[in-house]
């Protein structure tokens, strides 16, 4: 589970619902912050949390309103997990932001 960025208020959707759904093999995490944290900022919070939990950095791309990187891990029975990590600021608040983590066995 990921630990909210400092300053960083979820949005309302996300206090009605856990912003997170699992299934055989894919998982996916979601979250809609408030903040006044850059998307470069908040990536490298979420990169030291997915760091710390055994994930590897494949490739990032990023501007000022989109961050996306690609991650990998193998699990303890020594399964492949490939995941994708997508900031980006919202269109109409600038203070809004949505993270999104989805992940799939390969």
């Amino acid at each position: 589970k990921f630990i909210l960025p400092p300053d960083s208020q979820t949005g309302l959707a996300n206090l009605i619902g856990n912003g997170t759904s699992m299934s055989t093999g894919k998982a996916t995490y979601s979250n809609e912050l408030y903040t006044t944290l850059s998307v470069q900022e908040i990536a490298a919070r979420y990169y030291a949390q997915l760091e710390d939990a055994g994930w590897k950095m494949i490739e990032k791309n990023e501007d000022d309103l989109v961050y996306r990187s690609s991650w990998s891990t193998t699990d303890k029975f020594d399964g492949e997990w490939t995941g994708v990590l997508l900031i980006a600021a919202g269109p109409l608040e600038w203070s809004s932001r949505y993270v999104i983590f989805q992940i799939e066995l390969k």
